[in-house]
């Protein structure tokens, strides 16, 4: 991964300072104010702010050094998506010894102001195979909806945000594990980002660009025998799809694209083989049936106005295709890392998807 040499991050960090929170940002500077303030105003200031801009057009850099002094500002020249801007935050914490923990906050949130107090008593009083936290995290517009309080997966290893859109009348105040935490604002262990970290392409995986790094990063760390939990007392108020936005040709190729990736990546042999020849045709009929029923991600999609040919499902799939087939010598790459000495992969996977199983009619029709 590439920094640039002119960049000197972290400086003036107290030797205290455990934990960096990491934002990558692209053109949100309407939500900065919001996200910073809420920062500052942390009753627990035992941590440090990297902001990895992805060559924001809109005043973001500006903004920040001129209102912001005290955050470590690092300036992309390209928008170089959600998990590589996250990997170059990450390394330049790494650079600290000190630095234990990272939060991975998006720029739309807001926060509680005793979030971060909460995450680093618990993350420092778990058990040592607890190696990543969710926050409760509430809608930002109806703070008595629930955004995620954690990840499921489902038997195609497809994933659905824990409780998203359920109002929030304490069904979820328990801690408790969970598969993985969503990355819009989560906190994980150093010392397990290093051990997972792929050779070529970081702790998120790179090629990811956007969506999904979060669940394939999850499915790593389980396969060494690592357990993540929510912590509801931490709450967090997000935007959701500020950047991506909702329903869109974009989130939909990405989250296409990097489930196959994730399934040939992350999945033990005979379960990919399974998933691939078996479950993906069935979950392809579901998404045809949703379409016509009018419910789920997909016939949102399709109801949008203004959607051409070469943004529709088909053509979407049909792309999503082309970037797994063109990328397989890459893919089996990191299959080999990835498993390398994982014979009881198909007993971890069974052991998750009992633990935290999303039913598949529930994340294709919603």
């Amino acid at each position: 991964m590439e920094i640039f040499k002119n960049i000197k991050p972290l400086e003036n960090i107290k030797k205290e300072v455990d934990t960096a929170v990491i934002i990558a940002n692209w053109n949100g500077k309407k939500y900065l104010k919001t996200c910073f303030n809420a920062l500052q105003n942390q009753s627990d200031k035992n941590f440090c702010t990297i902001v990895v801009d992805n060559g924001s057009d809109d005043g973001s850099l500006e903004y920040i050094k001129e209102n912001y002094p005290e955050i470590s500002l690092i300036g992309l020249k390209k928008n170089t998506g959600f998990a590589y801007a996250n990997n170059v935050g990450m390394q330049v914490a790494f650079s600290m010894k000190q630095i234990k923990y990272v939060i991975t906050l998006n720029n739309d949130v807001d926060l509680d102001k005793d979030y971060i107090k909460i995450l680093r008593k618990h993350i420092k009083n778990a058990p040592e195979n607890i190696v990543a936290l969710q926050p409760k995290v509430l809608n930002f517009y109806n703070k008595d909806n629930i955004d995620a309080t954690g990840v499921l997966t489902s038997i195609e290893m497809s994933a659905l945000n824990r409780g998203k859109d359920e109002k929030d009348e304490g069904q979820y105040d328990d801690k408790v594990s969970i598969f993985g935490p969503s990355a819009s604002a989560a906190m994980y262990k150093r010392s397990m980002l290093e051990e997972v970290k792929l050779s070529d392409a970081g702790y998120f995986d790179k090629d990811y660009f956007a969506y999904y790094e979060d669940v394939d990063l999850a499915w790593r760390f389980h396969l060494r025998g690592y357990e993540a939990q929510f912590v509801p007392d931490a709450i967090v108020y997000h935007v959701h799809s500020a950047t991506g936005q909702n329903f869109s040709p974009f989130k939909a190729f990405h989250i296409h694209r990097n489930h196959y990736y994730n399934i040939i990546k992350d999945a033990p042999f005979f379960v990919m083989l399974f998933i691939l020849i078996v479950l993906m045709p069935v979950r392809y009929m579901l998404l045809v049936l949703s379409v016509f029923r009018g419910r789920g991600a997909s016939a949102k999609l399709t109801q949008k106005k203004k959607v051409d040919k070469k943004e529709s499902i088909v053509h979407i799939v049909l792309k999503s295709w082309g970037e797994v087939i063109e990328h397989l010598p890459n893919l089996a790459k990191k299959r080999r890392e990835v498993q390398v000495g994982f014979f009881s992969g198909h007993k971890i996977y069974c052991k998750i998807l009992v633990r935290h199983y999303a039913k598949l009619k529930k994340v294709i029709f919603g």
